[in-house]
């Protein structure tokens, strides 16, 4: 119980907390590409505003279920507490929707920080003056901007790849001790099975429904488990690949020369960019 209690505090906490995970690696030489113009690059002004709506849905859409998964484990706690400790069977399952719920908004999460940082990219993408003829999202990726985002939002998903890596491990012991409590009853009837009376036989078949629970338990629990585990391990995948991504710098005279000014370009040189 105390296990369940303190991830959900762990979620919480490094949910509202979630801007301190990030670098400042992207986006710190843009100020030296302003062109002179005051019109702002329209294609990327859409694009972060796309980003942005994108993630205000996932942001509360993450949230949401992380809430709603709070409450089913409290549930769950609530007809532990009632039954002292006797309605496992009848908590679990609410345990098991209560961590996948969650999980599955600290998975809704990552990709919502991921276009929020997107989205603040574009945005200082559009200084750079308005170029009608040229997409920005296609600058976006040639520039190295793009490495750099995900470079930096790979310590978000590798922060929510270990809380659910962790998440899932209750929901294995539930899962096991299900099996083996199942496995175990069964044995014992079988055992008693031989000579019995009426009461004794009524008795037998109330021990082979509380076995098909302890099954069923066990179901319950290593299919979500399975899932979560799975999500975790494909975050912190995700963020070892991203995190690998090369340190260059964001924007190079190469990518940017074809719709800088002239005035911009000799600035750039004596900024220290190479081409």
């Amino acid at each position: 119980m105390k296990i369940l209690w303190c991830i959900i505090f762990l979620v919480a906490f490094l949910g509202f907390n979630h801007t301190t995970l990030y670098g400042t690696e992207s986006g710190t030489n843009l100020k030296t590409m302003k062109t002179s113009g005051n019109t702002e690059w329209e294609s990327a002004v859409k694009y972060a505003q796309k980003y942005k709506k994108t993630y205000k849905r996932e942001n509360a859409g993450g949230y949401s279920l992380i809430a709603i998964g709070a409450a089913s484990i409290l549930t769950g706690c609530v007809f532990l507490g009632v039954t002292r400790g006797g309605g496992i069977i009848l908590a679990a399952p609410f345990w098991s929707i209560g961590l996948t719920l969650i999980s599955s908004g600290l998975i809704l999460r990552s990709s919502a920080d991921y276009k929020l940082l997107t989205s603040e990219e574009f945005n200082k993408i559009s200084i750079l003056g308005d170029h009608p003829d040229i997409d920005a999202y296609q600058f976006y990726e040639t520039s190295g901007i793009k490495r750099s985002v995900k470079k930096n939002a790979s310590y978000k998903f590798r922060t929510n790849g270990i809380i659910l890596t962790s998440i899932s491990i209750p929901l294995f012991a539930l899962a096991i001790g299900g099996f083996v409590g199942s496995a175990q009853i069964s044995k014992e009837n079988r055992e008693e099975s031989d000579d019995q009376t009426m009461d004794e036989a009524m008795g037998s078949m109330g021990t082979a429904f509380a076995s098909v629970g302890f099954f069923i338990l066990g179901i319950s629990s290593i299919v979500p488990a399975v899932l979560i585990l799975s999500g975790g391990i494909t975050l912190l995948s995700i963020s070892s690949s991203w995190k690998r991504l090369g340190a260059e710098p964001a924007l190079t005279l190469n990518s940017i020369s074809p719709i800088i000014d002239p005035v911009s370009r000799t600035y750039g040189l004596s900024a220290g960019f190479s081409f």
